[in-house]
């Protein structure tokens, strides 16, 4: 494959040779002599059965050029014939997280609408939050949970944020820990937490929304905290949409603060 300058790869919590075979990938690749010169690639997102927002959706994960420089007609090609197979598999929205300059201007030139950001919070060394007291118990995500984890998750997010049992699965095997809250029949809230040698990130925070406001999420979080502070980690990251005010409300309650510029997100209504 040649090198381009320009290129977009979102790969979430796979790697690009793990997407390759995936059902979900729709790729197509432009060809000079047999050497690849321009590739693009989106994935399906199934929205869960779980949820009440049934929007058929797919992210763009993959977009190389074949020119390093100017508009590449040989990319716009390809995001035409991948327009029209997403369309063939009933996709209604199409997200793409721009990274540089370069994915927002093709963002744009293909008719896509800015939809929001993503930021980052950063909680650096200070006093440990108490979790709130709370009737319900606290305890470990086996694998055999992942089913109902992903239904909360489902409640917990509209379709194109959310994370299916396939998803988590792969993502519990990346996790340093994995908790949620039970009332003794179901799980109500759950968090999946990654470590960095020194740093952890607060991969994925969700309540059920008839339990929001109970202060659990705020119960995982101080717990989280706790975890990682009891083996010497006292930086914590987390990722959040900019307009999600509910949730930056609870971060900077947990100390936690915005740092650098956001990642542009933008949507495409098919």
């Amino acid at each position: 494959m040649s090198m381009a300058s320009r290129r977009h790869l979102h790969l979430d919590w796979r790697t690009m040779a793990q997407w390759m075979p995936h059902p979900d990938l729709r790729g197509l690749v432009s060809r000079q002599n047999s050497l690849i010169k321009a590739f693009m690639g989106a994935t399906l997102h199934h929205p869960s059965p779980h949820g009440s927002d049934q929007t058929q959706v797919a992210w763009l994960r993959f977009a190389m050029p074949a020119n390093p420089f100017g508009v590449d007609r040989q990319l716009d090609m390809l995001w035409e014939a991948l327009l029209s197979q997403l369309q063939a598999d009933g996709v209604q929205r199409v997200a793409f997280l721009t990274s540089d300059r370069w994915a927002e201007a093709i963002a744009r030139r293909w008719g896509f609408d800015r939809l929001t950001q993503i930021v980052t919070l950063v909680r650096v060394a200070s006093d440990l939050p108490a979790a709130p007291p709370t009737p319900f118990s606290t305890i470990d995500v086996r694998r055999r949970d992942i089913e109902q984890i992903s239904a909360v998750d489902a409640t917990a997010f509209e379709a194109l944020w959310q994370y299916s049992a396939e998803t988590l699965d792969v993502a519990a095997r990346e996790a340093a820990t994995f908790t949620a809250i039970s009332d003794g029949e179901r799980f109500l809230g759950y968090q999946l937490s990654t470590r960095y040698i020194n740093s952890a990130h607060l991969a994925r925070l969700a309540v059920r929304p008839d339990q929001q406001g109970r202060g659990l999420g705020k119960v995982l979080v101080a717990q989280m905290l706790n975890f990682f502070a009891q083996r010497g980690i006292d930086e914590v990251t987390v990722n959040t949409q900019a307009d999600n005010e509910r949730s930056l409300r609870l971060y900077k309650k947990m100390g936690f603060n915005q740092k650098g510029r956001g990642v542009p997100v933008y949507i495409l209504t098919l």
